[in-house]
């Protein structure tokens, strides 16, 4: 059983995201991200870890955020709080969370 929402967790204005996906004259496909809004979130950091990436060692952080739901919110979707960006890997969404949505995300670097 997952703990209960409390509204007042909900400290940090962040901004969603949406993915935007534009089709460039050589046929690629680059996405962008449009703000969509923004809402009240409880940030709670889950673990840390490290990798390698070309050849070196970066810090990987990832954090579960709970706001109230967006509607057409997706895994493809991203969050930001200041220079912060949370990617989100998952989420939750419906009757088990009662109106709000858990992400769960890999804070990365702009």
């Amino acid at each position: 059983m997952k703990p209960p929402v409390f509204i007042g967790t909900m400290r940090h204005l962040v901004t969603a995201e949406a993915p935007v996906d534009v089709t460039d004259d050589a046929g690629a496909t680059i996405r962008s991200y449009s703000a969509y809004g923004q809402v009240w979130c409880h940030i709670r950091p889950m673990k840390q870890a490290a990798r390698f990436e070309a050849d070196q060692r970066s810090g990987v952080m990832s954090h579960m955020l709970i706001f109230r739901s967006i509607p057409g919110f997706g895994a493809d979707w991203r969050l930001r709080l200041g220079t912060r960006l949370f990617r989100v890997l998952a989420f939750e969404d419906g009757d088990g969370c009662k109106g709000f949505t858990r992400a769960y995300c890999e804070e990365t670097t702009p």
